[in-house]
Parts: C-alpha cells; sequence; structure tokens
C-alpha cells in the first residue's frame, strides 16, 4: 500500500513528464537554411550557376529557396536571350523548363509559361508573304504654297570699333525691332560674344538694352519675332566697356 507521501511523488513524476512533452512539442521548426542570403546574392549579381547550386538542394522544402531558384533561372534565361539573341533561345526554354517545375502555382508560374510561349513564337518561321500589288496611281493635286514670313534686315547699326579697352564692364546695347505695322512687342533679343550670352525680350516700342558689356565684339542676333516665328538675322557691334558707348541695333522688316 502506497503512503501519502509516494502518492505525492507520483504525482510530481508524472506531472515532470507532460511538462517534458509540452516543452519538446513547443520546439520551434529550424530557421530558413543559412546559404539562401549567399544563394540571393549570387542572383542579383548575374552568377546564376552558383545561386542554383546553393539554393536547388532547399527547392521541395523551403517556399524560399524555391522562389529564389525560380527566379534566377528566369533571370538566367533573359541574360541568355540577351547574349545570344538568335542561337539562344532554346537555352532559354530550357531554363524556363526548370523554373517552372519548382515553381508554386499561381501567378508566377503563369509568367513563367507566357514568356515560354513568346520565345517559341519568336523562334517559329515567319510565312512568306505575298508582295502587295504596286497602288494605283493617284492624280496628284497641286501643293498650296505656305506663305512667305516676314524677313528683317539691320536697318540701322551703330558701334565703336577701334576705340580699344577700358577696362571697366559699363557699356549697353540697344536694340529695335520695327514690323511693317510698328514695333514689334515681344520679340525675342540674344547678345553674346562667345563667353557672355544674354536674352531679352522687346516692349511695347519695341525696345531692349543690354548693360554691364566689356570690351569685346557682341553678336547681336534676332532669334524670334511673334507672327513670323524664327528669324536668325544677326550684326556685330564693339564696345570698349566704357559707359558714354552705347551700341544701337534696328532689325526692321521687309
Amino acid at each position: 500500500m502506497r503512503t501519502a507521501h509516494g502518492w505525492l511523488l507520483l504525482m510530481l513524476a508524472l506531472l515532470v513528464g507532460c511538462s517534458g512533452v509540452e516543452q519538446v512539442e513547443r520546439i520551434a521548426p529550424p530557421s530558413a537554411p543559412a546559404a539562401l542570403p549567399q544563394a540571393r546574392a549570387a542572383m542579383e549579381t548575374g552568377q546564376y550557376a552558383a545561386a542554383v547550386a546553393l539554393a536547388g538542394p532547399w527547392a521541395t522544402t523551403s517556399p524560399e529557396a524555391a522562389k529564389i531558384v525560380v527566379e534566377t533561372r528566369m533571370s538566367w534565361a533573359e541574360a541568355i536571350l540577351r547574349e545570344q539573341p538568335e542561337a539562344a533561345r532554346r537555352a532559354a526554354i530550357d531554363q524556363l523548363s526548370l523554373a517552372i517545375a519548382v515553381a508554386p502555382e499561381g501567378e508566377l508560374r503563369e509568367r513563367i509559361a507566357a514568356r515560354m510561349g513568346e520565345i517559341a513564337a519568336e523562334t517559329a518561321p515567319v510565312p512568306a508573304l505575298e508582295t502587295p500589288a504596286p497602288p494605283r496611281p493617284h492624280a496628284q493635286t497641286a501643293t498650296p504654297t505656305p506663305p512667305v514670313r516676314p524677313t528683317y534686315v539691320v536697318a540701322q547699326r551703330k558701334s565703336f570699333e577701334g576705340s580699344g579697352e577700358s577696362g571697366q564692364f559699363s557699356s549697353c546695347v540697344d536694340v529695335q525691332v520695327v514690323g511693317v505695322d510698328g514695333p514689334v512687342e515681344g520679340a525675342v533679343i540674344g547678345v553674346n560674344n562667345g563667353e557672355h550670352s544674354y536674352q531679352s525680350q522687346t516692349d511695347a516700342g519695341g525696345y531692349t538694352e543690354r548693360c554691364g558689356l566689356g570690351a569685346s565684339t557682341w553678336s547681336v542676333v534676332l532669334f524670334w519675332t511673334p507672327g513670323s516665328g524664327d528669324s536668325g538675322v544677326a550684326t556685330t557691334v564693339y564696345l570698349s566697356g566704357a559707359p558714354e558707348q552705347r551700341a544701337a541695333v534696328v532689325f526692321q522688316e521687309r
């Protein structure tokens, strides 16, 4: 007959045993293989064979490994096509076939199948097409002559050739654009000497100016006028940089 002390020991033993069973059942499953990060790094750097060798052994037991293998073979196939677009289509399809073998059901498998179909279609011979008959000649119609754009010329020019260099940057150039109907507002004027370039637009009186110019030969260009478009008429003026020098150019429509 068991004593009360014996029964107590038996119950403690049973409790310890149950606790041990629970501890065994609660052990977490093993983590993903350590080779998978290396496999993904190899895939991303174009080392496709190494990536497959690292992740391949785990492809049937690890979804992450299977994904790496599938993505690697898809990238491998595209790389083959880029390097040898004609001779390597068969090899590309082989890589995609290996990828679809381990791909899970769903969108990824459908993408692989679609790509295989595209490559196969590109490989298939193209049937010869019948040469279409030449079109019957039609009566030619007269092409309307576009209206002639208004042209501008340099009507006036004031320059200071031979005045030397003052060592200052205080000269100016005044520009006016005059159309057949009067001053042109909004014309685009350019002033440059190869090192410095400026642009401005004319005001309601057709005027614009550029000051702060140093000793140099300056090109003055009429780039564009409203209603007439591009112009490209140009001339040059010389300035010494002295503040009392103001060159002048007038562009006039003819």
